[in-house]
């Protein structure tokens, strides 16, 4: 039944193709921000550069029609505003106001009934500033808060991961490994338990990592991985304010990745299976014995070409030639189209493949990886309806195994050979 309804949905998916009073900000005063400094990556750029980000502030004092002195709390912010010409843009702006929308009820819902302002007494208040990272494709958006009622300071960090598309990414997203969260905390209790000058609890487990971690709005994407924040007193003292702990790439991956597997091999093969998965899974079949439907390979081909042109709305052109390249290089065989499996417009000499359609709607998880003569593995995992960390996903549909051969002529050094949904 579960196979059934996911097929439903697969292929629904497929054919689709300043100051001023409490409230939200209205009239906008934009001023430049100083251009910030792009990190080198190495996948797609990111959707937005920072000649392309202005930044908006405003003071908002509680209750309505109070102000400095007679208010009983104040809201400060800064927030950037990208120029949203572009849907990329534009996602980022709504991505930005959901955040304005969660800041607003925090402030007016739990601050402000906790302040009782004597005469006299500084303002309650909470200061919001961000800053503006990018790496591997990704634009990162962090906001620091400070919050005081008179005595000490109470500090925060909520993070955006935004992607080329300007869509907001959780961590099991970016890294497409399923179980990423377990892996993470993993990490960082290796790094709890090894620091020597850390003042940590002393009863710090996997459980407790778990708890303290927020893998959509606690990291930020960086070259080397991802950057994890823990908000005080979870993991530490509170005295020891926000913690942040680097976690590699290498650490987010499974475990025999760096074994029989290279991590950049890994990261590279991993969107083109998931892209297969999708492809195989419309119509529950398998690739064996070079034997590919033209329908699945034609529906492989435009998922591989869109998810190479994030940049590109409406519709890629393309040739029958670089359709058919992309499945030679990724599955080491010549295999006809079938334009219909993708409502494909074909022209005098080219193709046009529509963006609007969804693009990997499977996914997989290796668990284990075997290596056998000449280079080849034999991968063994489960096939789940919905990329990792995003909301579509319903879990475990089925166990796959895939076999693939090293390839001098494969982007990501192998060719897959085989891909059985069992």
């Amino acid at each position: 039944m579960k196979k059934a309804l996911c097929l439903i949905v697969v292929m629904l998916l497929l054919s689709s193709c300043v100051t001023g009073n409490a409230g939200h900000p209205d009239n906008m005063t934009v001023t430049p921000k100083p251009t910030e400094s792009i990190l080198p990556g190495t996948s797609r750029e990111p959707a937005s550069q920072p000649s392309d980000v202005d930044s908006f502030s405003q003071t908002l004092y509680y209750p309505e029609d109070s102000d400095e002195d007679t208010a009983q709390y104040r809201l400060t912010y800064s927030i950037p505003v990208f120029e949203d010409s572009t849907p990329a843009g534009a996602a980022m702006n709504e991505a930005v106001a959901r955040y304005m929308d969660s800041l607003l009820v925090l402030v007016s819902q739990e601050r402000v009934p906790r302040a009782d302002r004597a005469d006299g007494e500084p303002l309650p208040y909470t200061d919001v500033s961000y800053e503006l990272s990018y790496a591997r494709g990704y634009t990162n958006v962090i906001f620091n808060s400070i919050s005081s009622y008179g005595v000490g300071e109470e500090l925060g960090i909520s993070t955006l991961v935004l992607d080329g598309r300007g869509n907001e990414r959780p961590l099991q997203y970016v890294s497409g490994v399923y179980s990423g969260e377990n892996n993470v905390a993993q990490a960082i209790l290796s790094d709890v338990a090894s620091a020597v000058d850390g003042n940590y609890f002393h009863d710090v487990t996997i459980e407790s990592v778990l708890r303290a971690i927020d893998l959509y709005n606690g990291y930020t994407v960086e070259d080397f991985g991802y950057r994890i924040y823990v908000l005080p007193a979870s993991l530490a003292p509170e005295s020891e304010g926000i913690l942040s702990f680097d976690v590699t790439t290498a650490e987010a991956a499974p475990g025999f990745v760096g074994d029989v597997i290279s991590v950049d091999a890994f990261y590279a093969l991993l969107p083109r299976l998931n892209s297969l998965a999708t492809a195989l899974a419309v119509n529950y079949e398998s690739y064996t014995d070079g034997m590919i439907s033209p329908y699945a390979a034609t529906i492989y081909a435009c998922i591989r070409l869109i998810d190479e042109n994030p940049g590109v709305s409406g519709s890629v052109v393309t040739t029958r030639d670089e359709l058919i390249e992309i499945i030679s290089t990724s599955l080491g065989i010549e295999s006809e189209l079938d334009l219909s499996a993708w409502g494909i417009k074909e022209n005098a000499d080219s193709l046009s493949v529509s963006t609007s359609h969804a693009l990997s709607v499977y996914g997989v998880d290796i668990s284990d990886v075997t290596a056998s003569d000449g280079g080849v593995l034999l991968l063994k995992g489960t096939l789940h309806f919905g990329a990792a960390g995003s909301a579509a996903s319903q879990g475990y549909v089925s166990t796959v195994e895939i076999e693939i051969i090293p390839s001098a002529a494969s982007e990501c050094g192998y060719i897959i050979s085989a891909f059985k949904i069992i």
